[in-house]
């Protein structure tokens, strides 16, 4: 079994402008448009038989509801395991 351990992808509506701003700040060229549908492309391109997302939160605000998000793409597929987030700004994990 080929695992990619560590993988992001983006919400399809954010991925392309997240992944232009990414690309503009590090002087990185980008393969693929961030969504999970690339990543599984890739996936299938290379071999992968298993991807593990790290998300990204940019704001403590943001961590519940994109670990809440992280939760359903693991409901739904099997090919990539999606990591919850934080955030160094936060008081308390557990409780946030």
């Amino acid at each position: 079994m080929l695992i990619d351990f560590h993988t992001h992808f983006y919400p399809d509506k954010i991925a392309k402008r997240t992944v232009l701003q990414i690309a503009e700040k590090s002087q990185l060229d980008f393969l693929g448009d961030g969504t999970l549908g690339s990543l599984l492309r890739f996936m299938q391109t290379g071999g992968v038989d298993l991807s593990v997302n790290a998300p990204v939160a940019t704001s403590v605000e943001r961590v519940r509801g994109i670990n809440l998000k992280m939760i359903e793409y693991n409901r739904i597929n099997t090919s990539v395991t999606c990591f919850g987030c934080l955030h160094p700004r936060m008081k308390n994990p557990i409780d946030e």
